[in-house]
């Protein structure tokens, strides 16, 4: 990005308009950029070892989830300190973003759009 200075002593840009248009940003996408469209499935990470299925459930009320799978060690059965959380549409998944940092616990709890499987 070349400044020019003016003979009035302001500083002009040398680009064209191309070159200009080429190094803004793209206007983000409406939504999260990360969700595949039809997976309404969150990430839900740094839940509280102590918190069940019934407190993501109740944490995430207004969103309208439909299955809760907090994922546990195999052998001990202990929780592995997240969540894959499943809403009726992608409102609600939207809804369940803007609870990211919210606590659970007293733990900040960490929400992102859910990734399929990938076979």
């Amino acid at each position: 990005n070349r400044q020019q200075q003016q003979p009035d002593g302001q500083q002009q840009n040398s680009q064209t308009p191309q070159q200009q248009q080429q190094q803004q940003p793209a206007a983000a996408p409406s939504g999260d950029p990360r969700k595949n469209p039809g997976y309404n499935v969150a990430y839900v990470g740094n839940i509280a070892f102590e918190a069940g299925p019934d407190d993501i459930r109740t944490l995430f009320a207004d969103c309208g989830v439909t299955k809760v799978r907090l994922h546990t060690d195999r052998d001990t059965g202990k929780s592995r300190g997240y969540a894959h959380v499943h809403f009726a549409d992608e409102a609600g998944l939207d809804n369940a973003l803007q609870l990211s940092g919210s606590e659970l616990h007293g733990r900040a709890i960490k929400v992102s759009p859910g990734q399929p499987r990938k076979n």
